[in-house]
This record gives structure tokens, sequence and C-alpha cells, in this order.
């Protein structure tokens, strides 16, 4: 078999925890770092170091590539597969990018860029911890096959020493005068099935070997060295016993026939499988060949449970016999089994085991006892005006033990009040041995003043421009008792306005007593006269007789923007359009209620054309004439009938009367308007040829 360093230094980022999930949620793929990576390549390419009982975090791309060449092997990596982890610093733990398919990469897949997060708080003691890494990875080799090749790396991992007691904490009642009582108990406890045991010495001539000691009293004063030794213990296996097999699940088969009754004995072996599936002991190696009653002597440390133990009659010709199939998680250092044959029967048997050292915790910290007073100074500042607050109380400690905490009731937690009004206060001081001390300070304020002390000064800024809203006015208050309040009539209640437009402002000004005082301020604009506001305009008559496309485009000049414009029935803006022929009215009118007038008129083409053929025929002895007239006139007269004509059309006249000759035809145009108003008239006549 080939030497498989196939998975590359790639899992080097492994070194913070066992396989477990939710831990260190939100990795992210770094976009920055090389798309290929080399082999075994990560980014950031070295590990920062830690430190005990500081918060770390930190993710970590890396790159696995789809082929390589080991030894002049073509190598293929189809997926790979985080197995298992030891040796990790405790309370540290890590998560993949793909944790929910459980850390399983299809690389052929495209698979082949992922991240891990590393989070926690190591409470290990610092120093520099090897991690072992077990990593599963299907390849496939040409002329060899496709399997499963488990591989082990190794990575140091360096904790840098912290500060304070990162494995134990306690929490004191101190007698203030003479001593300090304390409450200890140890953080770290393992998960079952790791034992964990405790070695602590208080410092004071006791030592306890419970994760929480019995509360522990430091009398005299002075400091006192507390110390504790954390041990995290795992399980070995160190020996597998059966003490009865299956009844006849290992016979009837070639090696032990079943003539009569079975012949001969089993030969058994053992395989036994970690919670992941992996084995990590056993095999037909370990055959005891014709006993029912074997042992097998080993030494496997335990770190993945439960584990699944199979017991096998050996055959050489026909297939194996399962004799037993168990599952277990160390409980004790002596553990039975019984577990079901192929055949339902029973096998039993026992198990032996022992604990061995994981991990070792060293801790302290220092306890100190005091009896000196805390004393407390109070400096106080009183109000400056009549309800006012503006008071201060300046608090000075000394004695205890630092870090002091604060509490005036419902004035705060901090050292000394500011801003505060007439009144008594009080404070709580304790130290950080919950020593406390009290004391007491009133504020005070001055008398209250005559209403009439009370006075308003303004300084307005009038509108810059007509019309405009930008007028402001700055109110000053005197006398009085303070603090203020102010209602203007345009309903703000600041001591100054702004934005105004022109026009009156009053405001009302009440003090603490309840005193008031008014006035007045008229904000005033630059308006022009109303002799300036002129309009003209640009006309467009209509374009045929008749029509309604005229349009009127006014101006306005002068006068105080903004203004609003009246053309009676035919709208409010400023211009109009779509208009017969007549004259149109506009009144504007301007923001300050200047108005000025005007009358345009809107024209038309004539209505009238000359008559353009005026033809007569004879029928018989008699004169029939035929009138063919293009006018636009509403109506056309003849001697001899009246007929209505609209505009536009062609009227043929057909008098349907003969005349003799010598007879004459008039024909009248009458009531055509022209541009002007003007009627007129035309004759034609025709007479007999």
């Amino acid at each position: 078999m080939i030497n498989r360093k196939l998975f590359i230094l790639l899992f080097i980022f492994l070194w913070t925890g066992n396989l477990t999930y939710a831990q260190c949620p939100g990795c992210v793929i770094d976009d920055t770092c090389p798309t290929q990576l080399p082999e075994g390549g990560l980014c950031p390419s070295t590990i920062p170091d830690g430190t005990v009982g500081v918060p770390y975090e930190e993710s970590i791309t890396f790159y696995i590539p789809n082929q390589l060449v080991v030894q002049g092997f073509d190598v293929t990596i189809l997926n790979i597969t985080v197995a298992q982890l030891s040796g990790i610093p405790f309370d540290l733990a890590w998560e993949c990018n793909n944790q929910a398919a459980g850390c399983f990469y299809d690389v052929q897949a495209g698979d082949n860029v992922g991240c891990v997060k590393i989070c926690g708080t190591p409470i290990a003691a610092p120093g520099v911890y090897t991690i072992d890494i077990l990593v599963n990875a299907l390849v496939n080799v040409p002329g060899i096959g496709t399997f499963t090749q488990p591989q082990e790396y190794s990575v140091d991992v360096n904790l840098l020493p912290g500060t304070g007691s990162t494995t134990f904490n306690y929490t004191g009642a101190p007698n203030c005068q003479d001593g300090y009582e304390a409450d200890l108990c140890a953080i770290i406890d393992a998960p079952a099935p790791d034992i964990t045991t405790y070695s602590w010495d208080l410092g004071n001539g006791t030592t306890s070997t419970e994760q929480c000691p019995p509360t522990q009293v430091y009398a005299a004063p002075g400091t006192y060295n507390v110390s504790l030794e954390t041990q995290i213990l795992g399980y070995k296996l160190d020996r597998i016993c059966t003490t009865s097999i299956a009844s006849e699940s290992w016979c009837g088969d070639v090696e032990e026939p079943n003539v009569f009754s079975c012949s001969g004995e089993p030969d058994i072996f053992y395989e036994l499988f970690d919670a992941n599936g992996v084995q990590v002991a056993g095999g037909s190696n370990t055959e005891i060949a014709n006993t029912f009653a074997g042992c097998w002597n080993l030494n496997v440390e335990l770190t993945n449970p439960p584990y699944n133990l199979k017991i096998y009659d050996y055959d050489s010709v026909s297939a194996n016999d399962l004799l037993c199939n168990t599952s277990f998680t160390p409980t004790g250092t002596n553990m039975t089994f019984t577990g079901a044959a192929e055949n339902g029967n029973l096998t039993s048997g026992t198990l032996t085991l022992s604990t061995y050292v994981k991990e070792t915790f060293v801790d302290s910290t220092t306890i100190g006892a005091f009896n000196t007073p805390i004393v407390l100074d109070v400096e106080t500042f009183d109000v400056s005006f009549p309800g006012g607050s503006n008071g201060f109380i300046d608090l000075t400690v000394t004695g205890g033990a630092e870090p002091y905490t604060y509490f005036w009731g419902a004035d705060g937690t901090t050292e000394d009040l500011a801003n505060i009004p007439a009144g008594n206060y009080a404070v709580q001081v304790t130290d950080a041995y919950g020593c406390a001390a009290t004391a007491t300070a009133t504020i005070f304020e001055p008398q209250l003043q005559a209403c009439s002390t009370l006075t308003l000064a303004t300084t307005k800024v009038d509108v810059s421009t007509a019309g405009g809203s930008d007028g402001s006015i700055n109110l000053t208050v005197t006398g009085g008792n303070p603090p203020y309040s102010y209602f203007w009539g345009n309903g703000s209640t600041t001591q100054d306005i702004s934005n105004l437009p022109s026009g009156d402002y009053a405001v009302q000004v009440t003090d603490d007593a309840g005193c008031t005082a008014t006035t007045m301020v008229t904000i005033e604009d630059p308006a022009l006269p109303c002799s300036t506001l002129q309009l003209t305009a640009v006309t467009t008559d209509a374009s045929t007789f008749g029509g309604s496309d005229g349009s009127i485009d006014l101006t306005v000049t002068g006068g105080n923007p903004t203004f609003t414009y009246d053309w009676g029935l035919e709208g409010s803006t400023e211009d109009i359009s779509g208009l017969t022929a007549g004259s149109y009215s506009i009144r504007v009118t301007d923001i300050i209620g200047c108005t000025a007038s005007a009358v345009f008129t809107i024209g038309e083409p004539s209505g009238c054309q000359d008559i353009e053929n005026v033809a007569s025929t004879i029928v018989g002895g008699f004169h029939e004439v035929t009138a063919v007239i293009s006018v636009l006139s509403k109506e056309i007269l003849t001697s001899n009938a009246v007929v209505d004509y609209h505009a536009g059309e062609s009227v043929t006249l057909e008098p349907g009367f003969t005349c003799e000759r010598g007879t004459e035809l008039d024909v009248y145009i009458q009531s055509c308007l022209d541009d002007n108003n003007v009627t007129q008239e035309e004759n034609q006549e025709e007479e007999e040829e």
C-alpha cells in the first residue's frame, strides 16, 4: 500500500475541540484568499496563539485538491470527513461551514473550498498542546481500487498565560471588621463518561476534593492563596473476557459440524467500533481457538462512546458466526455485557477498564481579608436659582478595598451626583469585599423672587423677501424664578422661534413659581407697492372662422409673489388656451392683496367669400336660373326664397320658377360678417340673353 500523505495539512485548522456542532456559528469563506491555495494550504497560513481566560474567535479557509501524485501514483480524492480529534485544550470548540453534512466534503462534486470557525474561552494551563486529528478520505488509485484511507495528523497549539482564576470562582460574605467568608466552586465539570477530580488547597489550612467545598472562613486580616488542581480522567478498555457463548450459535458448519451434537469449540475473535463506526481494535488476528471463555488484553482509550463490541467464531471455510453484538458506554472500571448472537441466543462477558488523565488544570487566586473601615467625605454645591436642578455632590471614599460600588437609591449609581434639585440625599458605598458605609447630604436652593422681576426682551429678524418665511425672534428672559416655560401664539413652546412669515407673534413666559409675563413682536416683509403690478400677454387667434384653438400667454411683473389668477369661467391658471374668438378678462391678486385687471381679444379669419359661379339655362320659352354659390354665411336670401346655409357647404339655388324674357333674378348674400363685424351685401344679377 502506498504511503498516503494525501490529505494534506489542510486539517491542521481543526485544533479546537471534539466534533460538536452549533458551537461556533458563522464561519464564512474568505474570498480575499487565493482561489487555488496550494496543497495543504490555509488562509491565514499561521494560526494565532490563544490566551488562557480570553475569548478566542478565528475563521480559517482551506482548499482540497481533486487529484494528487503520490509516489508515482495518480490519486483521486473523492471525499473527506473529519473522524476524530483528541488532545484539544479544554473549553474550545470548532464548527465547519457545512456542519449539517457532518463536515463531509464531496471533492469531486466541486466541494473543494471550505472553512472552520474556532471559538471559545480556553481555560487550560498555558503551554503548547498537541492536537491529534483523524481524517477519513475516500480515494481511488488506478490499479489498486477505491478505499477509505484513515490518516492522522498533529499540530501544536500555544496557549499564552492569562490573568486571574479561570477554573474556579468565589463569592464572599465578609465580616468587615475581622475577616472574610468565601464560597468557592470549580467551573470545570467534564461531561460523562469522563471523570472530573478536584484537589483544593484553600489557603487557610483546609483541603477539599469536592467541586464546591464548604464555606471557608478567613478570620485574620491578610491575604490567602487558594489553589485548585482539576483533572479530567478518561476510560481505557484493558481487558475483554467471555464467560458464556451463545448456545449452538457457532456450530453446524464445516469447521464444527453438528451430527449428533456440536463437535469442537468455537474459535473466538472480537471487533471494537467507536460511535463513528471506526474500528479501533480487534480483528481476525485476535482469534483464540477452541474456547468458550477467552480473554483479550487491550489498551484502548475510549474517547468516542458509545462503543459497539462484536464477537465472532472464526471459520476458515464457511462464513464467520456472529456470537455477540452489544453496545456499551464506560461507567466504571468493572462492567459486564450481554449480546445477542445471530440465532438470537445470548453471549455474556466482562469488561475491565481503568482511568487515565486526559487533562490537568492548575489555577490559583488570592483572597484578601481586611478590617480597614470605609470613610466617606461629602462636599455639596447648592442649586443656584429657585426650582433649579444644577446642584452637585462630590463624594470621596477612603479605606476598604477597591473597586467600590455606589448606590444613591433612585438617583443613580455613580460616585458623584450632578444636575440635581434641592433635597436630601443618601448614599451607600460597598467595597470589593462587600463592606459598606453610608452618608447623607442636603442640597439647598435660593428663595423665590417676586413676579415683578420677570422681564422679557426680544430681538427680531424681519422677512428678507416679500412673502418669505425666514423671519425669527430671539427671546431673553431675566428675573423671576427659573426654569421658565414658553407658549407662543403659533403653538411653539421653545424660547426662540424661527422660519416665520410676516405677522404678529405673542409669547407668554411662566416661571417656576407661576409668575407670567407677555410680549408681542411684529415680523415685517419688504412688500412692493400695488402700482408695480402689471399685466401683459401674447395672444394667438383662432386659426379658422368659428375655431377654438386660440390662446393667451400671460406675463405678470411687479407686485408681491405669489399670485392668484381669475379668468372667470375660463379658469384660474396663469395662461389659458382652447379659446374661440372673443374678449377675455383676467384679474390677478398678489400675496398682499394688490390686484390688476386686463382684457385680451382673440380673433378669427373673415367668414365671407365671393360668389364662385352664377349660371343660367334656358328651358323652352322661359328662362330658368340656377345659381351655384359658396359662402360662409349662415343665411342666403334670393328675391324668391330664403335658404338656410351652414358654413363650409356649397349650396345650389334652384328657385323653381320661370320668367319671361327680360326678367331679372337678384341673388343677395346678407348677414355675412367680416373680421371687423361689418355686414356686407353683394348683388349678382343674371339677365336674359
